[in-house]
């Protein structure tokens, strides 16, 4: 885009890095009508009334994952809501402020400059507009969720955070070096404990399937003498629509493969296994028998017991049955890739 446009930013103020200092600094670059800064999901969703109505080209949302998933499941909502009462309105492209902690979707798209992206935006410098298909999960939209390790990780996480937050340990605990913290003090001591992993049956109850193979290709599986696609002991089963689970975790290589689908990646990996290849895991790299992968764009997970989810980066509670699926709703999202 080359013209200068309108844009507004949704900033939540529980984020880890929004405060008043952040709200000064972006009074320079947009005017303060643009600037809505929102605690609750109230005043996130009078936000995006306001926002829709206006017309903004561009809406920014300043936070970490659990608020990008918020501003694109409130703008669907007020989107349909308006289109009920006979008003129809663009669907702006949303830019990612990052404020939080991992920022999965800020590094699958370059924005590694925040406010200095932002700027270059609002006067009118390049960027790309990205269409991502998102993972629809209890009608949220996000670009990632699970159950299993990756939800009880946040869980203790959140925990560690909450316990921490009023000693001068606050600002450790609130970075990357606070989720080793919570793995390594909660979630793997637990996981040893447990010494079983849970019993999970995956159905496939889309229209697309198919298995990634180990040189990088992928094939399309059509001849099922069933619709469960896995049965048995799981530590994690997640999907994503981008690679990344934050912090350039590279999760999910196969994400971004065949368009309108999502990474599903089932795990069984022993806690000791998964620490040997932790570098491997995190760059993506790592193939073992233990890790199942498809490609597709939606299935019916059922476990033996209930089990954390996360939706988004957010914790979402227990459960003993989720469903994961590609809508056809995609997300314009802005990008910097290449610069």
């Amino acid at each position: 885009m080359q013209n200068t446009p309108t844009v507004a930013v949704i900033v939540n103020k529980n984020a880890r890095w929004a405060n008043d200092r952040l709200l000064v600094k972006l009074s320079r670059i947009l005017p303060d009508d643009a600037i809505y800064p929102t605690e609750t999901f109230d005043e996130a969703e009078r936000a995006m009334d306001d926002i829709l109505l206006k017309g903004y080209d561009i809406v920014f949302s300043g936070g970490g994952d659990g608020t990008i998933v918020s501003t694109l499941s409130i703008m669907r909502k007020k989107m349909n809501e308006l289109k009920d009462r006979g008003i129809h309105v663009l669907r702006p492209p949303v830019g990612i402020l990052k404020l939080g902690t991992g920022n999965a979707w800020a590094w699958a798209v370059g924005m590694k400059d925040g406010l200095g992206q932002l700027e270059h935006v609002v006067n009118g410098g390049y960027f790309s507009i990205y269409r991502y298909p998102l993972v629809e999960v209890n009608e949220l939209l996000c670009p990632f969720a699970g159950v299993g390790w990756d939800g009880q990780i946040l869980n203790d996480y959140y925990d560690v955070n909450e316990k921490l937050s009023d000693t001068p340990l606050k600002r450790f605990v609130g970075s990357l070096y606070g989720y080793f913290l919570a793995v390594f003090t909660r979630t793997i001591p637990r996981a040893i404990r447990e010494k079983s992993f849970p019993e999970i049956t995956v159905r496939f109850t889309g229209d697309k399937l198919y298995k990634p193979t180990r040189d990088g290709d992928y094939f399309s599986i059509t001849d099922m003498g069933s619709d469960i696609i896995y049965k048995g002991p799981a530590s994690i089963a997640s999907s994503s629509t981008i690679p990344y689970f934050g912090y350039a975790f590279r999760a999910f290589p196969h994400a971004d493969r065949v368009r309108g689908t999502m990474h599903l990646r089932i795990a069984n990996l022993e806690v000791g296994e998964s620490l040997l290849n932790l570098w491997q895991l995190w760059k993506g790299t790592y193939r073992s028998p233990k890790v199942i992968d498809f490609i597709t764009d939606r299935v019916e997970l059922t476990f033996d017991r209930e089990l954390p989810l996360q939706v988004g980066g957010d914790p979402m509670g227990y459960t003993d049955r989720v469903v994961f699926s590609v809508p056809d709703l995609t997300a314009k999202v802005i990008a910097f890739w290449g610069r």
